[in-house]
């Protein structure tokens, strides 16, 4: 076995333990941590898949979160409320909270560039641990175990992820002008991103 994986296996063990939860199927995890680079470098899967079946969990499980938490707030405020906290940032909180970042296998060249610490990568991380642990258990409950620590007390504590000042730049005036924004390009430079 590879030395990378067998660090993961033991790491990943104690991982589960200080975090209460039983592993039933380690390959799930070990896609999960399973970088792009990495999965190329070993002849592996990546965790891409276990992305989207994870970023559904998060929306789901943060949507219920709202509704019963927030009896009041209309559609469109649970939503708004929502989106901050499914963002890469809050994501990237959650993974760097519980410390999946330090079980992240990544290859060679992405170690090196500093992949540990790009945002994308360790949001997307977060995403894939989640999808992980529901096929694992097949019930959301650790997964809301794993919430319950992580994602809801930043929803309770109002935490500020991702503020959209655009956005409420055009509510204000919307509010006070009963007017829309238009928005026109002045000046551009710079290389072609």
């Amino acid at each position: 076995m590879n030395i990378a994986l067998e660090k993961f296996n033991k790491d990943f063990k104690k991982f589960a333990l200080d975090n209460n939860f039983v592993i039933n199927n380690i390959d799930v995890y070990i896609q999960a941590f399973t970088h792009t680079t990495f999965a190329n470098e070993n002849k592996m899967v990546s965790n891409e898949r276990l992305e989207y079946l994870g970023d559904a969990i998060l929306y789901f499980l943060t949507g219920e979160y709202i509704y019963k938490k927030y009896k009041k707030m209309p559609e469109g405020e649970m939503t708004k409320k929502r989106i901050n906290f499914v963002c890469a940032n809050a994501n990237e909180y959650y993974a760097k909270t519980l410390g999946l970042d330090k079980l992240l296998l990544l290859g060679v060249g992405e170690e090196r560039e500093h992949g540990r610490s790009k945002k994308n990568v360790i949001a997307d991380l977060f995403e894939a641990f989640i999808g992980a642990l529901y096929l694992d258990h097949e019930n959301l409950n650790d997964c809301r175990m794993i919430f319950e620590r992580v994602v809801f007390p930043c929803i309770d504590n109002n935490k500020i992820f991702d503020y959209d000042f655009k956005s409420e730049l055009q509510e204000f005036i919307q509010a006070e002008n009963k007017k829309s924004v238009e928005y026109r390009l002045i000046h551009e430079e710079g290389p072609a991103h």
